[in-house]
């Protein structure tokens, strides 16, 4: 005679008393608001920690014994402190003056931070899109003042290169402001 099968596992298997289940809750509720209280105490560190940092407080590390640890120190904290200049900002303000100058070309953008200064240099069809370029930085809120340093005109070397019109290459000077 043949056994029926009982494929039905639930009844073998009983939960976990009241007390333990409550227990467990309690344990993953405790460990929840850990957490959550530890996170705040860090973001408050954190927060408190960007709050007072100032280009005044970046100093030269003390000096300890190892001259090498010294210099990747100093080496961290001068890295440290370029990285968190608003560079995004300014090449952004740039690039949205740029945009509605299709004509111009830039072609090198030189910064120099320790100036406020970015120096510029590109090519444009004629004078006229030089001095509109010019005028449109000027007017532009991140930028305090722009002036043309040289332009000089440059003959092509073929009739196929720029329909056989001269070109004009030009260097800017030009302050930002500094957010």
């Amino acid at each position: 005679m043949m056994r029926n099968l009982d494929l039905d596992y639930a009844v073998i298997a009983r939960p976990y008393p009241f007390w333990m289940r409550l227990a467990l809750l309690l344990l993953a509720i405790a460990s929840i608001v850990m957490l959550v209280s530890y996170y705040q105490s860090l973001t408050a560190e954190m927060n408190t920690y960007q709050a007072g940092i100032t280009d005044s407080q970046f100093q030269e590390p003390v000096a300890g014994n190892d001259p090498v640890v010294n210099e990747a120190m100093s080496h961290a904290i001068k890295t440290q402190h370029d990285l968190s200049y608003p560079w995004l900002s300014l090449f952004s303000s740039l690039e949205a003056v740029k945009q509605s100058h299709k004509h111009i070309d830039l072609l090198n953008v030189i910064p120099n931070k320790a100036k406020s200064e970015l120096r510029l240099e590109g090519e444009a069809k004629s004078f006229d899109q030089i001095t509109h370029f010019l005028n449109d930085l000027k007017t532009d809120k991140a930028f305090e003042d722009a002036v043309l340093i040289n332009q000089y005109l440059v003959e092509p070397d073929s009739l196929r290169e720029n329909n056989g019109q001269p070109l004009y290459t030009f260097n800017l000077l030009l302050k930002w402001r500094i957010k």
